[in-house]
C-alpha cells in the first residue's frame, strides 16, 4: 500500500529560479560580493537575488563562506541586486544594465545592525482573501518576511549546494495507545534529500492535500515551495500566534480561506523571537470527511542552518490516525561531495510492469545502504559516490513485500568520472506468479493470481481472513440423473499482520467474488481475470 504521505526524492518545482553554476558562467552574469558594514566582514549565507525592473526574482543564489554568490541573469536589460539576511535589514544595488555577453560585479554592504520583525508584506498577486487589520498586519509581514528566507533558503541549498547527509527514515504502526506497535526504519547516505512528495501548488489548489486512489489515501504536506508559492498565499489567511509553550518562539499562523472545501493545511510557522530564524512548521488539516477525521493528523518539519549559511529540513514526521511515518538527519559534510572527476554516478529508472509505468518511492541504495536515492515520481534516481568498484545496486519498496520479492538487487561496476546505468523492472506476471506461489504454481493459460491488502479506512493494514468465490461448470448428480451445472468454489486465506494477502490458481475467466472480513468489517469486490493475469486486490473495510 502506498504511503501517507509520498516520500520520494525529485527534483521539486521552485517558484522562483534558481541559479549558480559556479565556474561556468553564462552570459549576462552577475557576480555579487556582500559586506557587513563596520566590520567588513563577508555577509554568510544571505540571500541574494538578481530582480528585475518590476522587482521580480528572476535569479537566486545564498552567498558562500566567502560572502560570495554569482546570478546569471535571463537576457540583457536592466536589473539591481537585492542582498537579506534573516533578522537583519536587507540592502538594494544601484541599477545595473546588463548587455548581451556582459559580466558584472557588484559589492553590496548590508547593515550591521539587527532589526525587529516588520518589513515587506504578505502578498500575493491574486486578490486578498483575509482582511487583516492594521495594527496586526504589520507583525504578521515581518514574520512571513523572515520565514520566507528560510524556506527559499532551503530550497537553494537542496538545488545548488546540498550537504551529504546520514538519513534515518520510519514508518509506524500505533496502537490504541499510541504507542508504537510496529515499525520499519531505513537509513541511508545522500546529497540528494527531500523528506516528502508534494504535488504542485496549482494541484492541491484544484484536487486539495488528500488523494485516494482506490484503497490507497495519500495526504499531502507542505513543503517550501508550496508555501512559498502564489497560489498558497491566495488561498490561505495568516495571523500571529502567541507562544503556547516556548516563549523564545512567535508564531505565523496559517489557514484556508473561507469558502475553501478541499482537504486543507492550517498551522503555525514558528520562529525563534531573538534571532528570527524559521525554526519549524507545525501543521493539521481541514475539511476532512467524517469517516477520516480522527483526532491525529497532524505534522512537523524541522528546519537547521548550517555552518555554510545554507538551510535544510533535519527533521519531519507525519501522524495520520494510528499510522506515523517521518526521519530525521545527520550531517556527514556542509559542502558539496559530487565532483565529475573524482566520483562515480550509478542513474537508473524502476519501472513497473504491472502498472505498465514507473514506480515512485522505490529506495535504491549502495554499498549496504551507505549511499542511497528515492525515485522520483518518473521513476529516476541518480547516486555518486566519492570511491569506484564492483557494487550491489538494492531496490527496496512496500510493493515488492507484497509482490513475494522483498530482496531486490543488481551489480554494477564504477569508476570515477563516469556514470553507470542500472534499470530494474518490477516482473511481469508470469514472474511474480511463480515467485508467490511455490507450493503450486498456476497453469498460465487457465488460471490467474491475486495480490492485494486488506485495510481500513484510513489506508493502514488490517489483519483478517479474505475469500474468493466463483461457479464453476460441473457433472452434477442429484439422484439418478447426471446434468451439466454450476457448483460454488471458494478459497479462504488469512492476511499477515499487515493485511497483505495472495491466493493462487483463481480459475481465469471466472466471475470471481473476493471479500475480505477483519473485526465485524468487510470489504468486497469482483474480478474477472484474464489468464495468465495478477489481479490487484486492495480491499477497504466499513
Amino acid at each position: 500500500a502506498r504511503r501517507l504521505w509520498s516520500a520520494s526524492v525529485r527534483a521539486t518545482r521552485l517558484l522562483l529560479a534558481l541559479t549558480l553554476l559556479a565556474g561556468t558562467l553564462e552570459a549576462q552574469a552577475v557576480r555579487v560580493r556582500t559586506i557587513v558594514a563596520g566590520s567588513g566582514e563577508p555577509a554568510i549565507g544571505a540571500l541574494v537575488s538578481l530582480r528585475n525592473q518590476p522587482g521580480r526574482a528572476v535569479a537566486q543564489a545564498l552567498a558562500d563562506e566567502t560572502g560570495r554568490a554569482v546570478l546569471a541573469a535571463p537576457g540583457a536589460g536592466r536589473y539591481f541586486v537585492r542582498v537579506e539576511r534573516i533578522g537583519f535589514a536587507g540592502a538594494t544595488s544601484e541599477p545595473i544594465s546588463l548587455g548581451a555577453s556582459d559580466t558584472v560585479a557588484v559589492t553590496v554592504v548590508v547593515p550591521a545592525g539587527r532589526v525587529s520583525l516588520p518589513d515587506v508584506a504578505v502578498s500575493s498577486t491574486s486578490a486578498v482573501v483575509c482582511k487583516l487589520d492594521q495594527k496586526e498586519s504589520a507583525l504578521i509581514a515581518g514574520l512571513w518576511t523572515e520565514a520566507r528566507k528560510a524556506l527559499i533558503g532551503s530550497e537553494i541549498t537542496r538545488a545548488t549546494r546540498p550537504p551529504l547527509l546520514d538519513v534515518t527514515k520510519y514508518e509506524r504502526t500505533l496502537d490504541a495507545r499510541l504507542q508504537v506497535a510496529d515499525e520499519q526504519v531505513s537509513t541511508f547516505r545522500t546529497t540528494s534529500l527531500i523528506p516528502f512528495t508534494t504535488p504542485t501548488p496549482e494541484a492541491l489548489s484544484r484536487e486539495g492535500y488528500l488523494a485516494r486512489t482506490g484503497a490507497h489515501l495519500t495526504f499531502y504536506a507542505p513543503d517550501a515551495s508550496v508555501l512559498l508559492s502564489e497560489v498558497f498565499l491566495g488561498e490561505h489567511c495568516f495571523h500571529v500566534v502567541p507562544p503556547a509553550r516556548d516563549p523564545a518562539l512567535i508564531g505565523l499562523g496559517f489557514e484556508p480561506a473561507a469558502g475553501r472545501k478541499l482537504p486543507d493545511v492550517r498551522g503555525v510557522l514558528w520562529l525563534d523571537r531573538a534571532s528570527s530564524e524559521l525554526r519549524f512548521v507545525e501543521f493539521g488539516y481541514t475539511n476532512l470527511s467524517e469517516e477520516l477525521r480522527s483526532g491525529l493528523e497532524a505534522g512537523r518539519v524541522e528546519f537547521t542552518r548550517l555552518a555554510n549559511g545554507g538551510w535544510i529540513v533535519s527533521r519531519w514526521n507525519l501522524r495520520v490516525g494510528h499510522h506515523e511515518g517521518g526521519g530525521e538527519v545527520a550531517i556527514v559534510a556542509t559542502e558539496p561531495v559530487a565532483r565529475a572527476s573524482t566520483h562515480a554516478t550509478v542513474t537508473g529508472m524502476v519501472f513497473d510492469s504491472l502498472a505498465g509505468g514507473p514506480l515512485a518511492d522505490v529506495i535504491v541504495s549502495l554499498a549496504g545502504g551507505a549511499y542511497a536515492d528515492t525515485t522520483d515520481p518518473a521513476g529516476l534516481y541518480r547516486i555518486e559516490i566519492p570511491t569506484e568498484g564492483d557494487f550491489v545496486v538494492s531496490f527496496a519498496h512496500a510493493r515488492f513485500q507484497a509482490l513475494g520479492m522483498p530482496v531486490v538487487s543488481s551489480s554494477a561496476r564504477l569508476s570515477r568520472g563516469t556514470t553507470a546505468r542500472v534499470d530494474f523492472t518490477v516482473p511481469g506476471a508470469e514472474a511474480l506468479t511463480a515467485a508467490a506461489c511455490r507450493q503450486r504454481v498456476p497453469d498460465r493459460e487457465s488460471e490467474a493470481l491475486v495480490l492485494g491488502r486488506l485495510v481500513d479506512s484510513l489506508g493502514q493494514g488490517a489483519a483478517g481472513r479474505v475469500e474468493a468465490r466463483w461457479a464453476q461448470v460441473a457433472l452434477l448428480r442429484p439422484g439418478y440423473r447426471t446434468t451439466i451445472g454450476e457448483r460454488g468454489m471458494a478459497i479462504t486465506i488469512y492476511t499477515d499482520l499487515g493485511g497483505r494477502f495472495r491466493i493462487c490458481g483463481i480459475p481465469a475467466g471466472a466471475a470471481v467474488s473476493i471479500t475480505g472480513i477483519s473485526q465485524g468489517r468487510r470489504a468486497s469486490m469482483s474480478a474477472t481475470p484474464p489468464p495468465g493475469s495478477v489481479v490487484s486486490a486492495d480491499l477497504t473495510l466499513h
